[in-house]
C-alpha cells in the first residue's frame, strides 16, 4: 500500500492498526524519508499541517 501511495505522490499516509484501537493513535509516514512517527488522533491535524508546512517528521514525534 505504501509504494501505491508513493507512486501517485501522496507527501504522508496515516495508518489504523489494531494498536490504534488499543492507544488511541495513528501512524504517519513520511514518503521521501520512509520514517514513521505514532501520532495521538487529537493532534493529527496539527501534525499534518506542521510536517505539510516543512517540519520533518523526527521534530514532531518518536520516530518509530
Amino acid at each position: 500500500m505504501y509504494r501505491r501511495m508513493d507512486e501517485i505522490g501522496c507527501n504522508a499516509m496515516v495508518t489504523v492498526d489494531y494498536d490504534s484501537l488499543k492507544s488511541n493513535d495513528v501512524t504517519l509516514r513520511d514518503r521521501n524519508s520512509m520514517r514513521q512517527i505514532r501520532v495521538k488522533i487529537e493532534d493529527l491535524k496539527d501534525t499534518i499541517c506542521k510536517f505539510l508546512d516543512g517540519v520533518e517528521l523526527g521534530k514532531l514525534g518518536s520516530v518509530i
